[in-house]
C-alpha cells in the first residue's frame, strides 16, 4: 500500500464520519422541531385561534404473545427474523 493509498482512504473514512455527524445534527433538529409542533411562537405574536385536541387514536390490542411450537415451528410471529430461543407453546386443550 502507497501513501497515496492510504491517504484516500483515510480522507474517505474522515468524510464518512463528518457527513454522519451533520446528519444526526441534522436528523435530531427536524425530529425535534416535529415533536414539539413547530418553532413556538414569539411572544410579540399573537396567539393563534383555539383549536380542539385531536381525538385519541386507539391503540390496538396485542395479539396471542409468540411462542415456540412442540416441532420447533414458532407460532404469532410474524417477522422474518425468528429469535433462537423462546417460550415454549402451552399445550392445546381439546
Amino acid at each position: 500500500m502507497s501513501w497515496t493509498d492510504l491517504t484516500r482512504g483515510c480522507a474517505a473514512f474522515l468524510g464518512v464520519i463528518v457527513a454522519g455527524c451533520l446528519s444526526t445534527v441534522y436528523v435530531d433538529r427536524y425530529f425535534a422541531a416535529q415533536a414539539t409542533g413547530g418553532p413556538t411562537a414569539s411572544a410579540s405574536q399573537p396567539a393563534p385561534a383555539a383549536t380542539p385536541p385531536p381525538s385519541p387514536t386507539p391503540v390496538p390490542s396485542p395479539g396471542p404473545a409468540a411462542c415456540v411450537d412442540a416441532d420447533g415451528s414458532w407460532k404469532n410471529w410474524p417477522y422474518p427474523n425468528v429469535p433462537a430461543l423462546g417460550p415454549k407453546c402451552p399445550p392445546e386443550q381439546k
